[in-house]
């Protein structure tokens, strides 16, 4: 009894105390259901918009975006991985994740997020 007690607890400490670092290696361009946000901007002020992406379980992550600017059109696309190191739930939910930037001049951006399978989700932001 008293292995079994030491083995679950060493098994629970090295569980929860070991801290992953993501190999960007081994990340993958993720779908993307629906973008929501404002529609205006200030100059020199941050814009915060909330992207939606699915999930087939609780191990699955999104970690960064990748952007491209071409005069007023940002692209961007979504990356992220599926942790096999750790136990999760088999939950398939929608997750959020912040996509954040400054614009720097007055105009009007066509936010373009691209999906693997290139379809887009357009967001339009007149920064004023």
């Amino acid at each position: 009894m008293k292995r079994y007690i030491l083995f679950i607890l060493a098994f629970t400490v090295l569980l929860f105390s070991c801290e992953k670092d993501v190999d960007e290696n081994v990340l993958e361009q993720w779908n993307m259901n629906k973008i929501e946000g404002p529609t205006t901007g200030t100059v020199e002020q941050q814009v915060i918009l909330t992207v939606f992406y699915p999930t087939s379980s609780g191990c699955d992550h999104l970690t960064k975006f990748e952007t491209t600017k071409q005069e007023s059109i940002i692209s961007i696309k979504a990356f992220g991985y599926t942790d096999k190191t750790s136990f999760c739930t088999m939950a398939a939910v929608e997750k959020t994740k912040t996509y954040e930037f400054t614009a720097e001049k007055k105009e009007s951006l066509e936010l373009k997020f691209i999906n693997k399978d290139n379809t887009v989700i357009k967001h339009l932001i007149k920064i004023e």
